[in-house]
């Protein structure tokens, strides 16, 4: 700084020049930068993840140290190139030191974009701390479902919530038949020389247990399916079997077949109780035990579709 002093005939000589630091230093960085997510059946505080339609809402806290000057406001910025640079046309400044939390819509769905945020005091903006990415998400469901849960919407067949097991009743045919079933599945039994058996699940394929599902018209469960648990396998079964024979082990299908019974199992040299003859054949394990009985868990069908097994969304063939 300088000094002049004025009268009405002139101006003086300027002072000495004063030097004078604000005290202080630029402030820490913000605290818990997370933004609003939709990628679970309730809106969560993530670092990455769905954002909303066209917009991405985001919050912080203040630094933990102003760096001993007043917070003034804040800076955001955003960036559509993973992070190595911010754009500078969606530069925003939050003027008010009490906003700490902000919207920035018109994005793009389907891009993932980066959040930056610093705090700014007297001495200037604080280190930057970064989130993302954040994806923007077109979901036609929000409004009814209040989240963004794509792609599992469509894959719970047009659902806020992912279906239960099929448990409605046990599901059959003269075949294979879904017995014991909870919400959490069922035991699979297929019939062989007039009697209902059970499957070692042990080393028995998902590919087998999908075309289970597809056979009685139901849909499996897939193996991306939104949930901690997965894949229509279910192993053990929900319900041990009493009956006293396990048919088959070993069932690896290739998903092309009509039934389960027409898949390759495991072979050894057994007395085959349809025919009572010795010899190499997949039917009857007998030293298998039901602690390992396959389980199965399969969904109804989407209405208004047919399953690969034949039957229209809406239900099953009862045994």
């Amino acid at each position: 700084f300088r000094i002049f002093s004025q009268n009405s005939h002139s101006m003086s000589r300027a002072s000495d020049v004063i030097a004078i630091t604000p005290a202080g230093e630029p402030p820490n960085e913000v605290k818990n930068l997370t933004a609003t997510c939709h990628d679970t059946n309730e809106p969560t505080q993530c670092t990455e993840g769905t954002g909303g339609f066209e917009e991405i809402t985001f919050q912080w806290e203040p630094p933990a140290d102003d760096g001993g000057s007043p917070i003034v406001g804040y800076i955001v910025a955003i960036s559509s190139d993973g992070g190595d640079s911010f754009d500078q046309v969606l530069h925003q400044t939050v003027s008010d030191p009490n906003t700490r939390t902000f919207s920035i819509t018109n994005l793009t769905n389907g891009v993932g974009y980066y959040i930056q945020v610093s705090a700014r005091n007297a001495r200037g903006n604080g280190t930057k701390v970064a989130i993302g990415p954040i994806t923007p998400r077109n979901c036609l469901h929000m409004d009814a479902c209040g989240v963004c849960i794509e792609p599992y919407y469509e894959i719970w067949g047009k659902q806020c919530q992912p279906p239960l097991c099929h448990n409605a009743g046990p599901p059959g045919n003269d075949q294979t038949r879904l017995v014991d079933c909870t919400p959490n599945g069922c035991r699979v039994e297929v019939f062989y020389a007039e009697e209902w058996g059970t499957i070692d699940g042990s080393s028995t394929t998902e590919v087998s247990t999908d075309l289970v599902c597809t056979e009685l018209g139901l849909r499996p469960r897939p193996a991306d399916c939104g949930m901690d648990v997965c894949t229509s396998k279910v192993q053990p079964a929900p319900a041990i079997g009493d009956s006293p024979y396990i048919w088959l082990q070993g069932v690896t299908c290739r998903g092309n077949e009509p039934s389960i019974h027409d898949c390759p199992a495991s072979m050894g040299w057994r007395t085959d109780p349809a025919t009572n003859e010795y010899g190499i054949g997949k039917w009857y394990v007998p030293l298998a035990t039901h602690d390992r009985d396959l389980g199965i868990c399969c969904w109804a069908p989407i209405p208004g579709t047919t399953t690969p097994g034949g039957t229209a969304g809406g239900g099953a063939q009862s045994a």
